[in-house]
């Protein structure tokens, strides 16, 4: 009895302590996310719009240590980036290899291998999930970090971790830009381009890839959307992570594929000073941002159409544009939306099966927003890109009947497919009709 009552009281005070830790843990967490906040650049009153942002940031957590401390050294390897501009990525690095006292590497000791690597692998993580080149910066496959192969291939004679960040990314050229479209480097074969067994369409992106493009001024968007490009040129659609593979057209095997980024919440507001300093310019944040409108949205539904949607549903079967581009937004909108709630089901709407994108609310809005036209000087750095997608939907060929009937780049084509498709269909009723009559007689 005395026993008993001698051991009754450590469990209820262990089962205190229990409660205690786990909402110091959570007390802790929440600071550490608040802190990563402001590190993004963030303000308190934009909660609403970066959550899914720090969300996908959460789910980058390697599974080492607390995921506080992740968050912690995040926003610390953030701050001091932002703060020295000049320093070298691997100056940081080596900072930490011989900081005995960092609690987040406490595990290995310093200056060894062993700490070097966990150190690499780390601060190579965050700053592929700060910069958006999440799987730029980490190995697949068992190939070498592919920033680090673009930047040897454009760079051999600089090793890409002793240049500051901004030198490290621009020397890779994987951010889009306008010089995409220049005569690739010699050194870059097929295979250095391949990237999770996908291969871009055009030769002239280098790294990413291109192919002859077109030249024009302009481009309007009700003749180059998301609808034309899955309906005529069988194109589908991957939402990734990665910035730099925004509107990059890929393929597998005979698969087309559009790359469109995920997670505008990202390009919002505070965050763009903070990209500034590591070369990604407030210009093409604008034109991805843009971009959506121009693919989800190209054109509105006139008044006609308006009346009669209405009366009769029009929005829900008609074959326009305006209403065929509504639909496709809902269910791509949709269907990114139910993945985020399958964990771990792959889909190869998804560049990598394995990493779940939050769902980010940013979509909805940008996606609806009144299009503009695809212009040179308004789409500067995506320009490449959107004239081999161009190139594409031109090259494309009518892969079915209803195809055929819905195909009216080529005018002349289309219309005398039509009469003759009404023609066929009556001398069909004219034949049975005789048929009938001759039977009855």
């Amino acid at each position: 009895m005395d026993t008993a009552e001698h051991r009754a009281p450590p469990l209820h005070i262990n089962h205190h302590l229990g409660i205690c830790s786990h909402a110091a843990m959570d007390d802790d967490a929440n600071h550490a996310v608040a802190d990563l906040a402001h590190a993004l650049g963030f303000q308190d009153g934009q909660q609403s719009t970066y959550v899914p942002y720090l969300n996908y940031i959460q789910g980058c957590w390697p599974g080492k240590r607390t995921k506080a401390e992740f968050l912690k050294l995040f926003a610390e390897v953030v701050t001091f980036f932002m703060e020295h501009h000049e320093s070298s990525v691997q100056s940081y690095i080596g900072s930490l290899v011989n900081n005995s006292q960092h609690i987040y590497f406490q595990d290995t000791p310093p200056a060894s291998q062993v700490r070097q690597i966990a150190v690499e692998d780390a601060v190579l993580l965050i700053l592929g999930s700060w910069t958006l080149m999440h799987t730029y910066f980490i190995p697949l496959h068992g190939r070498p970090r592919h920033i680090f192969r673009m930047a040897s291939n454009r760079h051999p004679d600089i090793e890409p971790l002793q240049q500051s960040l901004f030198n490290f990314i621009e020397s890779s050229g994987l951010i889009p830009n306008p010089r995409e479209a220049l005569t690739p480097v010699e050194s870059v074969t097929q295979q250095d381009v391949e990237l999770d067994d996908m291969s871009s369409l055009s030769p002239s992106l280098a790294h990413h890839s291109s192919a002859g493009l077109i030249e024009s001024l302009s481009i309007e968007a009700r003749d180059l959307n998301l609808s034309k490009l899955m309906t005529l040129a069988r194109v589908r659609l991957i939402w990734t992570d990665n910035l730099s593979r925004h509107l990059l057209l890929s393929r597998r095997g005979q698969k087309k594929y559009l790359e469109l980024f995920a997670l505008p919440c990202a390009l919002h507001r505070g965050t763009l000073n903070v990209f500034g300093t590591i070369g990604i310019s407030a210009n093409l944040l604008d034109e991805v941002e843009s971009s959506y409108a121009n693919l989800f949205n190209p054109t509105v539904p006139n008044r006609i159409h308006k009346y009669a949607e209405r009366l009769i549903g029009l929005r829900l079967w008609c074959w326009c544009l305006s209403y065929s581009s509504q639909r496709l937004k809902s269910r791509e909108l949709r269907m990114l939306k139910g993945q985020v709630s399958r964990v771990g089901r792959h889909n190869d709407r998804f560049r990598y099966g394995k990493l779940q994108l939050p769902y980010d609310p940013m979509l909805e809005d940008l996606a609806g927003r009144e299009a503009t036209w695809w212009d040179q000087t308004e789409f500067e750095n995506l320009w490449p890109r959107i004239l081999a997608l161009e190139k594409c939907l031109q090259e494309a060929r009518p892969w079915s009947f209803w195809v055929l009937l819905r195909d009216k780049r080529d005018t002349v084509q289309y219309w005398t497919f039509l009469f003759g498709t009404v023609i066929l269909a009556l001398t069909m009723v004219q034949v049975v009709l005789g048929a009938v009559q001759v039977a009855r007689s």
